[in-house]
């Protein structure tokens, strides 16, 4: 930001009045107040009925123009002060698809890994420990296949589970807390978790499984390279798969659906077999 505006910008400016729509809920609750039901209304509907009995459906609020003092720094603004931005690199929030310019731009989230103090920061967690003369240890971010002893996939048979309830078991408090329970349980049976020690410790070996995976990657690619032709567009592929948010169901939907399926399978079984006794 040029010297002559961080002045101009620094607090906050009021520029007049502005008239907003208020939301839904606040009508509503105005309207339950005088005993009108609104279940299962539209909002141009509840704003007529509020209309009709003299409920203001609008609020006129300040017009303010924000400054910069008390609010958090930009990507842009903290590279800036760390002087990593190079004035003959045309850096963008990020990139887009077929650009012919694409080589010659840089990203401000790619420009930000070579901030030494960002690798190391420490998380609020890890801070805390310290002062509690704790040591807290986390695992690789945005790697959730390397949590410890496997418990993204056990999210994510509970998850698989949960979309395939009939959704009546949804609605209701009573009735989604009962169903949560059941997907996090330990019995063995249909709609039930089945997360059991035997299913726990499937998923800690398919995580360790993926550990070793990376660690012979980190270790032993450069010797190997050739022998395994690991190209540069598949490194690139499962570099720009790992920047995104992602759980066990993404990354290995397969697998968590074999054990779903095989619990389903093991249930009937079970259920058969005392049908006969």
């Amino acid at each position: 930001m040029p010297q002559n505006l961080q002045q101009i910008w620094k607090h906050d400016e009021i520029k007049g009045k502005k008239v907003k729509n208020r939301l839904k809920k606040d009508i509503c609750e105005d309207l339950e107040k005088i005993g009108i039901v609104t279940r299962g209304k539209t909002l141009k509907q509840v704003q007529e009925i509020a209309e009709a009995r003299n409920i203001p459906v609008t609020s006129e609020d300040n017009d303010v123009l924000e400054g910069w003092l008390g609010k958090p720094k930009g990507i842009k603004q903290i590279l800036w002060e760390q002087r990593l931005l190079d004035p003959n690199i045309q850096n963008v929030s990020k990139l887009k698809k077929n650009d012919p310019n694409d080589a010659r731009k840089v990203e401000y989230s790619t420009v930000l890994t070579n901030c030494v103090d960002f690798l190391s920061e420490k998380t609020c967690l890890m801070y805390l420990g310290e002062r509690l003369g704790v040591e807290v240890d986390r695992s690789t971010k945005c790697h959730p296949e390397l949590a410890g002893e496997g418990i993204e996939y056990t999210w994510g048979l509970a998850k698989g589970l949960y979309r395939k309830a009939r959704l009546s078991d949804k609605k209701g408090k009573e009735n989604f807390q009962e169903l949560v329970k059941r997907c996090l349980s330990t019995e063995v049976g249909a709609g039930k978790g089945s997360l059991t020690h035997l299913m726990i410790r499937k998923f800690s070996r398919r995580a360790r499984c993926y550990i070793l995976t990376y660690f012979w990657i980190e270790h032993g690619m450069e010797e190997k390279i050739k022998e395994e032709e690991l190209s540069e567009s598949h490194i690139e592929r499962i570099k720009k798969e790992f920047k995104t948010h992602r759980n066990a169901i993404d990354f290995d939907e397969k697998f968590i659906n074999h054990c779903f399926t095989k619990i389903k399978n093991e249930s009937e079984g079970t259920e058969a077999r005392h049908d006969k006794v």
